[in-house]
C-alpha cells in the first residue's frame, strides 16, 4: 500500500498543513469575539466605556482570519482530493492490469461481479479512507485539543470542566465505532 501512498504523500502533507491553518483560524475567532464583547462593548478594563475603534479593528482582523481560513480550507480540499483520487487511480490501474493478466479460468473462479466490485467499490473505499483520514482525523484531533486549550486560556474553570468531559467523549466515540464496525463489515460482504 505504501508504494501508492508514497508518490502522493507530499500532497497529503500539504493538505494536513492547510488543515492546520484552517483550524487555527477557527480557534482564534472566539478569543477575538471575547475581546470585542469584554473590551469593545462592555468596556470592562476601560471603566465601563465602550470602544468603537477596538470593535472595528478586531472586526476587520476577524474578517481577514475568515478569509485566510477559507483559503486554507479550499487548498486543503484541493490537495486531499488530488492525493486521494490519484492513489485510487494508481491502485485501480494496477488491479485492472493484474486482472488482464489472469487466465479466463482464474477470472471465472473469482467471478466477473466480484472483480468489478474489487476494481470499483473496494478501491473507492480505500480512496475515501485516505481523504477522510487526512481531512477528518487531523481536523477532529486539532479541533478537540485546540478547543480545550483555548477554552482553558479564556476561562480556567470551564477549561477544566471540558477536560474532565474529554474521557466521556472519547468513550462514546469508541463505543459507537465498536458497535458500527460489524454493520459496516456485513454491508461490505
Amino acid at each position: 500500500m505504501w508504494k501508492y501512498i508514497r508518490r502522493y504523500f507530499p500532497f497529503a502533507i500539504l493538505a494536513g498543513l492547510f488543515m492546520i491553518g484552517e483550524v487555527s483560524m477557527d480557534l482564534i475567532q472566539p478569543g477575538y469575539m471575547s475581546q470585542i464583547v469584554d473590551e469593545g462593548i462592555l468596556g470592562i478594563h476601560n471603566g465601563g466605556v465602550s470602544d468603537l475603534m477596538l470593535i472595528w479593528h478586531l472586526g476587520i482582523q476577524m474578517i481577514l482570519l475568515v478569509i485566510i481560513g477559507g483559503l486554507c480550507g479550499s487548498l486543503n480540499n484541493v490537495f486531499v482530493h488530488f492525493s486521494g483520487q490519484n492513489i485510487g487511480n494508481e491502485i485501480r490501474k494496477d488491479c485492472f492490469r493484474h486482472i488482464m493478466n489472469d487466465s479466463f479460468q482464474q477470472i471465472d473462479e473469482f467471478g466477473t461481479g466480484s472483480l468489478v466490485t474489487r476494481v470499483t467499490n473496494d478501491i473507492t473505499q480505500v480512496q475515501n479512507f485516505v481523504s477522510q483520514f487526512v481531512r477528518g482525523m487531523i481536523r477532529t484531533s486539532l479541533l478537540m485539543f485546540g478547543s480545550i486549550f483555548c477554552m482553558y486560556q479564556l476561562n480556567h474553570q470551564f477549561g477544566i470542566i471540558v477536560l474532565c468531559a474529554f474521557p466521556l467523549i472519547v468513550g462514546c466515540l469508541i463505543f459507537f465505532m465498536v458497535k458500527a464496525n460489524p454493520f459496516f463489515t456485513r454491508l461490505q460482504k
